[in-house]
């Protein structure tokens, strides 16, 4: 049986469910190539399909996917959805997660419609793993694919990034799930 979907109320409370994600690992092999364009390697592949199906199992799907421009960002996003995860979420394709800070991911998710619950954005480090840390209050180890999913009591997405008051609820790392 699969597990029931995430709440989006905590009691009469909305709560925004906010997920972040590190793009899979990228290949270095071709000298020259722009950082930009650098695509996922054997590796990245399998852990972006593996986590794409890990979240499915989880019954965890995005309403908004918020995504770098980035070639390996970009193959991540299409590689986890390629078996039906998340196959309904709208993918916003956002220059500004290139290699972004923190404070510039916060924009970006607090600029999100209300009509999104729950959202996902995937992006690089150090800006990813130092935003994870920030909202679990705790330095984090966010290696390539990982993601942390947090939820906030907020009527909208600016109320939940001004607040700060984010609950780390799980962190994934898929070489841990593989050796589960």
């Amino acid at each position: 049986m699969p597990p029931p979907p995430f709440q989006h109320r905590k009691g009469n409370q909305l709560v925004r469910t906010l997920m972040l994600m590190r793009h899979a690992k990228s290949s270095w092999k071709e000298p020259g190539m722009a950082d930009h364009d650098r695509p996922l390697n054997r590796r990245g592949t399998k852990a972006a399909t593996f986590m794409g199906w890990w979240l499915k199992e989880q019954g965890l799907e995005p309403d908004v996917i918020l995504a770098s421009t980035a070639r390996r960002v970009q193959e991540t996003v299409h590689l986890m959805r390629q078996e039906g995860w998340a196959a309904d979420a709208v993918v916003l394709n956002e220059r500004r997660l290139y290699l972004a800070y923190p404070d510039t991911i916060l924009e970006c998710v607090a600029g999100l419609s209300t009509e999104w619950n729950t959202a996902m954005a995937v992006g690089h480090n150090p800006g990813m793993a130092d935003l994870v840390s920030t909202l679990a209050g705790q330095v984090i180890e966010f290696p390539t694919a990982a993601i942390a999913v947090f939820q906030s009591p907020a009527e909208d997405w600016c109320t939940a990034v001004r607040s700060n008051d984010w609950e780390l609820l799980h962190l994934w790392k898929p070489r841990e799930l593989e050796a589960s």
